[in-house]
């Protein structure tokens, strides 16, 4: 009948429109970055343009505008399995004042499945599960020489479902999505639950239970307040 007729074109149709882009893609390399521009189609009123792409960056998944107008971007080319840490942080600037980045630097590397990342103080937060790390760089050459952990304890499962996107809250506390290990397969081929979360630099801190029982974690780093919310986020929250 008819509503099975829909309901079969309807899962159909993504099949047939991943062959034909693939096999487009096959056939001339993909569109360059210009081209994936003019390519995407917007409401009235909005406009689009084109900050960065390859190979100044490359599998970006989270990023951070600084004070001076520096961007830092979390690359994560090893989604979803592979932690032998080829995760990286660019930082982007723009040399000759036009507004766009026109040059790109590893800030940072060695980092098995960076999800999130944030400004403070003087350096910035970066989230790489089990950690939450402290990044600065102090002598101006572009490169985090200081690499302080903060917070650890959280479990390496399902990149789509670890701890990510560090927020400074109104309160004045940071906020951090993350859930517990939902995808068995991934969640076995890593075979980690997490222990306690907790401050490295102070045994006294409060602790939370393992994997902080799967929920949304706020902190202070000054103070060492360390809670576990409510609810739990996936990938990303406001």
């Amino acid at each position: 009948d008819w509503a099975m007729l829909k309901k079969s074109i309807a899962l159909l149709l993504p099949i047939f429109l991943f062959v034909a882009c693939t096999e487009k893609k096959q056939a001339n390399n993909g569109l360059s970055p210009e081209e994936t521009l003019k390519s995407i189609q917007l409401p009235e009123g909005f406009t689009i343009e084109l900050l960065a792409s390859e190979p100044m960056i490359s599998d970006p998944v989270a990023m951070e505008v600084d004070e001076n107008g520096d961007i830092y971007v979390v690359e994560m080319p090893g989604y979803p399995e592979d932690t032998a840490g080829t995760g990286t942080i660019k930082l982007l600037t723009d040399i000759n004042g036009d507004g766009s980045p026109d040059k790109s630097v590893v800030f940072a590397d060695h980092l098995r499945l960076p999800t999130g990342i944030m400004k403070w103080k003087k350096g910035l937060l970066v989230v790489d599960v089990p950690d939450i790390i402290y990044m600065e760089d102090t002598n101006g050459d572009a490169k985090a020489d200081i690499r302080k952990v903060l917070l650890t304890g959280m479990a390496l499962t399902n990149p789509q479902h670890i701890a990510n996107t560090p927020i400074y809250g109104l309160d004045n506390w940071i906020y951090v999505a993350h859930m517990g290990s939902i995808t068995p397969k991934i969640s076995m081929l890593f075979n980690d639950t997490g222990t306690n979360v907790r401050f490295t630099g102070n045994a006294a801190a409060p602790q939370l239970p393992r994997n902080a029982d799967g929920r949304n974690i706020r902190f202070k780093p000054d103070s060492y307040e360390l809670e576990m919310l409510a609810g739990e986020s996936q990938y990303g929250h406001t």
